[in-house]
């Protein structure tokens, strides 16, 4: 992607003649560099590990974090929340994004409709987001796939092995686990529900269940 092509989807966009990692500035907003690991976009506002790939025509902006051995590849776009592990996100698929416009401000990217919320997606292990699939506001996918047109959004988690495919759409507090079916065609699965495999799972605790705002691996 040239920065040309970025500008038409961040109007007043501000190049560095820089990679990421060189800058010595402030974290200003619509603000860019290249990531020195695979030639990507980078918002100065973001966080983005030199460990972690940002393919070429990928795109990470906003409050964003992509650390450990994360990938960003074809023309994916994260925009909010954490990427993590050894997570995967490619295709067109989109990690944070759900307003409208979804860059209004550095407090809001890749938010929810509220002014002032902040997304707190989390993908992490050997996570993998494809196609044109959305991980929005506070779900939390680990060790799962999601991807063809599916959303996962809300405080909803998937872990533990199952796929997300179809337009399929995993919302409210739902939770997915310890499958490794797959799931597909227009199916919602919402409230409180649970789905899974193995009864012994029944009662454990689901390992996404951490705290957001403590101490994060740099």
């Amino acid at each position: 992607m040239t920065f040309e092509e970025l500008q038409k989807m961040f109007p007043g966009a501000v190049e560095l003649d820089t990679t990421y990692f060189g800058w010595n500035v402030s974290r200003r907003v619509n603000t860019w560099g290249r990531h020195e690991n695979g030639g990507g976009w980078i918002e100065a506002t973001t966080t983005v590990m030199p460990t972690a790939y940002v393919g070429p025509d990928a795109i990470v902006c906003g409050r964003a974090r992509v650390l450990d051995q994360a990938r960003v590849c074809d023309r994916a776009k994260v925009c909010g929340g954490e990427v993590r592990g050894a997570s995967i996100i490619g295709g067109d698929a989109e990690i944070g994004t759900r307003n409208a416009n979804p860059w209004p401000s550095p407090d809001v990217i890749g938010c929810g409709s509220s002014p002032g919320d902040r997304c707190r997606v989390r993908v992490e292990g050997r996570s993998k987001v494809s196609d044109h699939a959305r991980v929005q506001d506070s779900a939390r996918i680990l060790d799962a796939t999601v991807c063809g047109r599916a959303i996962v959004r809300d405080k909803a988690q998937v872990y533990g092995g199952p796929t997300i495919g179809g337009d399929v759409v995993i919302r409210d507090q739902a939770q997915v686990y310890y499958t490794n079916r797959g799931f597909d065609g227009h199916l919602v699965i919402g409230g409180d529900a649970r789905v899974y495999d193995r009864q012994d799972d029944v009662e454990m605790r689901s390992p996404c269940d951490v705290p957001l705002d403590g101490p994060s691996e740099e």
